[in-house]
């Protein structure tokens, strides 16, 4: 009978880790990326709301910014 060594399945612990790692930061960066899209879709169109009428038509506060030097 052979004795275990202690650090004989080191390296595959290590590789299954990194390769979890690796997916975890991939999928964060996926979810991070929509997120901030989503957010900037949502700024934009509340902008729009707030310089236009509900007929789409340019507001007062539209063209007061525009005035402005």
């Amino acid at each position: 009978m052979e004795p275990s060594s202690p650090g004989r399945n080191l390296p595959s612990v290590v590789l299954i880790a990194v390769v979890f790692a690796v997916s975890l930061l991939a999928a964060g960066a996926g979810h991070i990326r929509r997120t901030n899209s989503t957010i900037a879709a949502g700024e934009t169109r509340l902008r729009h709301l707030a310089l236009h009428d509900p007929c789409a038509v340019p507001n007062r506060i539209f063209f007061g910014d525009r005035l402005e030097p």
